[in-house]
């Protein structure tokens, strides 16, 4: 027990740290994309900046980049203050030990772990560029269809019917609250991020969920403004944008745990 407990935290460490790692390139990687498909379009030349050259550096050499900056890091850039790393490294061991005690060494606690692992990954570049990249939402997606095809969590049937059902009802709500506020309100990542969530949790906790989410915003937002009162810095305010990708990563990895709970509670 104590040496499974113990693999556990080193795996989920060194992998928490890898991941991090890329996701600190994931919105440089995006902002590159827009601006070559925005040059494409106009016809100009673009010519990516050191960052995104490092990037593309780390795509042709895999794990190597990753794994080099994870055993020295270059100090020259500030990637987080200690304070999130520490957060992040926490976020990645406590998900890890938590899935292993709800589904054990099987094989629907690895899916859960990989689950686990791409929402923290995807919280933590929404949080830090407000922005959700594909290249994790879309897989993360299509890995909740495969497992459904076996019934891990929840049947296809099931899963279709959610990711459809969210998808149309999130697209909707998005088009009447444009045109009521005149602005949008539902980004893309997250009209991509909740369908890819109800893929593994059944359509019968969106109620649930949309709680816990809600709440979870509202409390990161209040967290915000009373660090930014304690520190003296501008606080934040209800026209200024704030992630909720956390807030639905969260609640999707609360309801992909304890759904069962939740839902005979609520």
């Amino acid at each position: 027990m104590f040496i499974s407990l113990l693999l556990t935290i080193l795996v989920s460490f060194v992998v928490g740290r890898v991941l991090q790692h890329i996701a600190w390139y994931l919105p440089k990687n995006m902002v590159y994309e827009d601006h070559l498909a925005v040059a494409e379009f106009l016809e100009q030349p673009v010519s990516p900046d050191a960052s995104q050259v490092k990037f593309w550096s780390l795509q042709h050499n895999g794990m190597a980049s990753p794994l080099f900056s994870f055993f020295g890091h270059d100090h020259k850039k500030k990637r987080s203050s200690f304070l999130s790393q520490f957060g992040y490294d926490a976020a990645f061991i406590f998900s890890a030990i938590e899935v292993l005690r709800v589904f054990g060494n099987t094989y629907a606690g690895i899916a859960a772990l990989v689950i686990s692992f791409a929402l923290i990954t995807l919280s933590k570049v929404d949080f830090e560029s407000m922005l959700l990249p594909n290249t994790v939402v879309i897989p993360l997606m299509g890995f909740g269809l495969y497992l459904s095809v076996d019934g891990v969590f929840i049947e296809s049937d099931t899963a279709v019917i959610g990711l459809v059902t969210s998808f149309a009802a999130l697209t909707l709500f998005a088009w009447v609250m444009e045109k009521i506020l005149k602005q949008e309100q539902i980004g893309g990542g997250d009209l991509k991020l909740i369908p890819a969530i109800f893929t593994f949790i059944p359509i019968s906790l969106a109620a649930s969920f949309a709680i816990i989410s809600c709440a979870l915003f509202l409390f990161m937002v209040a967290m915000k403004n009373a660090w930014g009162k304690a520190s003296g810095k501008q606080t934040h305010n209800l026209n200024s944008p704030f992630p909720f990708g956390p807030s639905l990563c969260i609640a999707g990895w609360i309801m992909l745990l304890y759904g069962d709970i939740l839902q005979k509670i609520m």
